[in-house]
């Protein structure tokens, strides 16, 4: 019997025995670990176990004493990160080994392997770390959650660190939001915004309807918009920036602004579905519903009354979407103009 035929017979007794990877040999329960590794060196006896994805995996590492780490690590970096993650059992066992814990490498893996649920088992040591707090931050913004500057008591001295992090990634100021070093910290808000304006969600009404922190918000993200306070949501600039960036934020500015024709007009040239939100005037406003229903028929539904009744935008809408004559006035269902637009079926189905 060959030794790959040898190893695929213990992998499938691995398979349907997964309580501790184990078989019987000569009488007494092994490792499969242990077997395979008599025909093939220790690393392929890893990478064996954990390709072929077999519950196994975790716990080979835990009973093995004999520094399997350092090649666990190893075998690890040269597989792929989806072959892993397949493997369940990889995660909590190899982790109870303090080596392990704090390996940078290893961690790192980790991380992307369990897509960040696996914060408690981070080391001590790397906790500590501030650079492998940062270099992971970018991915999982909640590891800010477990570095050594958060919970402490102290309120001036991590201000760099917040200010590198926040740069990186705005979204962990969700998890900071309420340290007292970050509390009222007008730079820090700014900060994370550039990055993230949807963190402006978690920031105080005040900061809410903060002009310089509504643009910056809505700079990076015009549905931040949303989340701005009425004093932000009723300004011109602002708003003008968040639905040139986001068409439907038009749908959270004030009144005033939605009967304002450049921020309307703005909008709909992102996206015509903001047409929407517009005020019952701009809807009857034939020049700008010519323009929505150019680009999209099916915002006919919409226009006004009186416009559904405009023969020459009713043709527009048909033109690119026949659908849209569900919206036009019942008296085109009639029309012979109309026909050649939608078809006999559609204007059968209609009436």
């Amino acid at each position: 019997m060959k030794d790959e035929e040898i190893i695929k017979s213990l992998r499938m007794s691995a398979k349907s025995n997964y309580f501790n990877g184990q078989i019987r040999s000569n009488g007494k329960l092994v490792l499969v670990y242990e077997m395979i590794e008599k025909f093939t060196s220790k690393k392929d006896a890893i990478k064996s176990l954990i390709k072929n994805e077999y519950g196994i995996a975790g716990n080979v590492y835990y009973e093995n004493k004999e520094n399997i780490s350092d090649k666990a690590i190893e075998v690890a970096k040269e597989l792929d990160f989806k072959t892993l993650s397949d493997a369940s059992s990889i995660s909590r066992n190899i982790v109870v080994e303090n080596q392990i814990q704090n390996n940078r490498v290893y961690m790192s893996m980790w991380l992307k392997i369990r897509k960040g649920m696996c914060l408690y088992a981070i080391g001590q040591e790397l906790r500590k770390d501030d650079d492998f707090i940062l270099d992971e931050i970018i991915d999982y913004p909640e590891i800010i959650t477990i570095s050594k500057h958060v919970g402490t008591e102290r309120k001036c001295c991590h201000i760099d660190f917040f200010k590198k992090a926040l740069s990186l990634n705005g979204s962990c100021y969700s998890y900071i939001r309420n340290l007292p070093i970050v509390k009222g910290n007008k730079e820090l808000a700014k900060i994370a915004l550039k990055t993230d304006g949807l963190q402006i969600l978690h920031m105080s009404p005040n900061y809410q309807n903060d002009i310089e922190l509504g643009l910056l918000a809505v700079k990076q993200n015009g549905g931040a918009l949303e989340w701005l306070g009425t004093n932000c949501k009723d300004n011109y600039e602002i708003v003008k920036t968040a639905v040139k960036n986001k068409g439907l934020a038009l749908e959270f500015a004030s009144s005033r602004l939605k009967d304002t024709d450049e921020i309307v007009e703005l909008a709909i040239t992102q996206d015509a579905h903001s047409i929407r939100s517009a005020s019952d005037r701009i809807k009857d406003d034939e020049e700008i519903m010519k323009k929505v229903v150019s680009e999209n028929g099916y915002m006919l539904k919409f226009a006004s009354n009186r416009l559904k009744s405009n023969k020459e935008l009713v043709v527009l809408a048909l033109t690119n979407t026949r659908g849209a004559i569900e919206f036009a006035d019942k008296k085109f269902l009639k029309d012979s103009d109309i026909l050649p637009y939608v078809g006999k079926g559609v204007l059968k189905w209609q009436t």
